[in-house]
């Protein structure tokens, strides 16, 4: 449960501990191709942080309170919470139907414009400042993002769609997938979740996957920098085309492909 989970770890001949993280290092003999979106769209309320207070905590706007200033982008959604609330109030859940989020330089692969969305987690009194569950620096751009239940529950299955395209692979070449639905956007969604998993067999074409629920999700974003986002979704598809080996000898710097004579040569004789 939260707050108690345990790690092992080999390090040290040993050892239980509750911090670190663990990770996987594959290498997959096929062809895969994946891909990280929001779920949300920008509206057109939009602003400079122009003062934090560490990575996840913004306290303001375009120089004003940021908790003031996201508060009247949502409609005054807040406004009470920020008047009568006896301590911090978390906004998890609330904030999940007004999410923020960044525009980024690159564009993805439809040469739309990409955003990375933001999940506000508690208004802080004291200062009138909004704290996040992602890292944002001073001088970015924030914005207001927006999306519909109907939206939500359909991104799953256009990420999948879009894997398959941009990868060039055919529906009876896809294996099977890998598919990370926010936590967060599984809870907005609520009881629509069992439409999301048919949209997504069926953009799968009926192959088997697997699919996880989390809190922050990280991927590798289209201008090719891996980050951290909030009410995420992604999809790493395994397709049947294997991937060609390639040697290279690291004295001369030739490189000699699976497709080449000289390679079945070379696993003869055994130096492979």
């Amino acid at each position: 449960c939260k707050g108690e989970w345990r790690q092992w770890s080999s390090h040290n001949g040993g050892m239980i501990g509750t911090t670190g993280c663990a990770f996987a290092m594959c290498f997959c003999s096929s062809l895969v191709h994946g891909q990280i979106s929001s779920g949300f769209n920008p509206t057109g309320k939009q602003g400079t942080i122009t003062k934090m207070d560490g990575p996840r905590h913004i306290l303001e706007i375009d120089n004003r309170p940021a908790a003031v200033v996201y508060n009247e982008w949502t409609g005054g959604e807040f406004t009470k919470l920020l008047q009568d609330a006896s301590q911090d109030p978390d906004i998890g859940k609330a904030s999940l139907y007004f999410p923020l989020g960044q525009q980024l330089d690159a564009d993805t692969a439809d040469g739309e414009p990409f955003q990375r969305s933001l999940h506000p987690h508690m208004l802080v009194r004291a200062t009138n400042s909004v704290t996040l569950f992602g890292d944002c620096h001073e001088g970015e751009n924030i914005l207001m993002m927006a999306g519909t239940q109907a939206q939500v529950v359909n991104r799953i299955s256009v990420v999948a769609t879009n894997v398959v395209r941009d990868a060039g692979f055919r529906l009876p070449e896809v294996r099977g997938a890998l598919v990370v639905f926010c936590a967060g956007a599984m809870a907005y969604v609520d009881s629509a979740m069992s439409v999301a998993a048919s949209k997504l067999n069926a953009a799968l074409g009926g192959t088997p996957y697997l699919g996880i629920h989390m809190f922050g999700e990280q991927g590798v974003f289209p201008d090719g920098v891996s980050r951290h986002g909030n009410l995420m979704y992604s999809a790493v598809v395994v397709s049947s085309r294997r991937r060609v080996m390639k040697l290279l000898n690291v004295d001369t710097g030739e490189t000699i492909l699976e497709t080449d004579p000289r390679f079945a040569a070379l696993v003869q004789a055994g130096e492979i």
